[in-house]
């Protein structure tokens, strides 16, 4: 059975990054998706970063992040968040909530269902080979360059002969992040336009 519509999950971020809150539809989210080491208490007081290992994605993040906490607006854009069996569609909301510290509200715009993929799966187990998952379109790196949908995957494994899913890291796929730099520079035109300078 597909699962519902979630509500929002917002979480805050105090002017250093650190995580000092997550609501309610956060912990249910969690706990469905086997991330019991991100529910309250243990998650307040860490790092976002600490979650965020790709340089590319913090980059974009702290982009993000700086233009907002300069006064610019809030900044939304979509991305992906699958499960094993769904596809899920969700927009981001950065907002300043307070002197340097931001509101993140995650909104899910839409369900989709897909054939199970394993490599979406923590319980899997996993080869040696690594393979690259984009974080904002959930396309896989061929390795020579191209991103593919997320369920050619096994493809690209069985050509390594190997019939477990690779290991999985995360980067950001060529059209993800010129299409997030050009929302912040469009973003960045729209704000001084807002704010001329004196």
């Amino acid at each position: 059975m597909l699962e519902q519509l979630s509500p929002d999950v917002v979480y805050d971020i105090d002017s250093r990054d650190t995580i000092i809150m997550v609501n309610d539809a956060w912990s249910v989210f969690a706990a469905k998706n086997d991330g019991v080491s991100l529910l309250p208490p243990g998650i307040n007081g860490r790092s976002l970063w600490e979650f965020v290992k790709d340089p590319t994605t913090r980059i974009v993040y702290s982009r993000l992040f700086d233009r907002v906490r300069a006064g610019a607006g809030a900044s939304t854009f979509e991305f992906r968040c699958d499960s094993p069996s769904v596809k899920r569609f969700l927009q981001m909301e950065i907002a300043a909530s307070g002197t340097g510290m931001l509101r993140c509200t995650v909104r899910t715009l839409g369900l989709e269902p897909r054939p199970y993929a394993a490599i979406l799966d923590p319980e899997a187990g996993r080869s040696d080979h690594l393979m690259i998952i984009c974080s904002w379109c959930k396309r896989v790196s061929d390795g020579d360059g191209a991103w593919v949908e997320i369920d050619e995957a096994p493809v690209l494994y069985r050509v390594f002969a190997e019939e477990l899913p690779p290991s999985v890291s995360h980067g950001m796929c060529d059209d993800c992040y010129s299409s997030m730099m050009r929302t912040l520079d469009e973003e960045s035109d729209i704000g001084s336009a807002e704010h001329p300078a004196a």
